[in-house]
């Protein structure tokens, strides 16, 4: 059976600034982040609103986690 709360965790928006103190970071770093490619660029609704959906942020983490454990760090 599926855990209604994992997937309504997995489809939450995380904003530059929740996405900033999620990592302990400063916004302007997530946005180093993303033109570096460290981060994907984020979704756009409008002008004003840029957002990144947490199962993508996740995602990134698990490979970045996998691929440290697959070097011997």
């Amino acid at each position: 059976m599926i855990d209604k709360t994992m997937l309504e965790a997995k489809d939450e928006i995380i904003r530059r600034k929740d996405l900033a103190k999620l990592l302990h970071c400063d916004v302007s770093t997530i946005d180093k982040w993303v033109l570096k490619g460290k981060l994907p660029k984020p979704l756009k609704f409008g002008n004003r609103f840029a957002y990144w959906l947490r199962k993508d942020i996740d995602e990134i983490f698990s490979l970045s986690k996998s691929a440290e454990h697959s070097n011997g760090n």
